[in-house]
């Protein structure tokens, strides 16, 4: 698949990955809501805007490279490596990802990390479709309920994704991946993260809260 003003099209998942970072940091305050008696914070809404401002930055990042990337695909491209796309594509991601590494050495980690908590489906062996499945096997997840193994029940992620244990680190490793990618080439996409950091700085503590 070929993108017609690819790099236009770059920009907007770029600008839109801004607009989630915002999101993200103004979720990242303390509440006190209840829904039913059970208490709840935006934690998961922090979460789920800082995956999704770090896939969007990524793939506007890939796209600008090459107007052959199809950033329709996956919503985890650190941890699945966009296997299905050209080699010139991994090539670019790895890089990127030694670049990041060179910086700090855990923010990839952190990255698949924060991955792994866009909501995915369980798996089940196909000769067990159909069949009664244990609640277990839902994994933690920003969007839908999962098993919490500290509660011993299922959970909404408005109960179990926290601010201090989720939320802060998520948007931590967000503010440190923004912070080396706006530093890195090509200079004519990544420069103005760099802009976006110096008009909104992006502090990580709950009780300073955003305009």
């Amino acid at each position: 698949m070929l993108w017609e003003k690819h790099k236009e099209l770059a920009i907007a998942l770029r600008n839109q990955g801004l607009a989630d970072c915002l999101a993200a940091r103004f979720a990242l305050r303390p509440v006190e809501l209840t829904i039913f008696g059970q208490p709840v914070t935006f934690a998961h809404l922090v979460v789920s805007k800082s995956q999704q401002s770090v896939e969007k930055l990524t793939k506007g990042f890939l796209l600008w490279q090459s107007q052959s990337f199809d950033p329709t695909k996956g919503h985890a491209p650190f941890t699945e490596l966009i296997d299905d796309q050209p080699q010139n594509q991994r090539r670019t991601l790895a890089r990127l990802m030694q670049t990041l590494n060179l910086a700090n050495r855990s923010i990839v980690r952190e990255l698949k990390w924060l991955e792994s908590l866009a909501p995915t489906p369980p798996l089940i062996s196909a000769d067990q479709r159909g069949s009664l499945q244990s609640l277990e096997i839902i994994q933690e997840n920003t969007e839908y309920p999962f098993w919490s193994a500290s509660q011993g029940s299922v959970v909404s992620p408005a109960q179990g994704i926290t601010l201090l244990g989720h939320g802060v680190r998520a948007f931590k490793a967000l503010r440190t991946y923004m912070t080396v990618l706006s530093k890195s080439d090509p200079a004519d996409y990544c420069s103005e993260i760099g802009e976006f950091l110096k008009d909104n700085p992006m502090s990580t503590e709950i009780s300073e809260w955003p305009p």
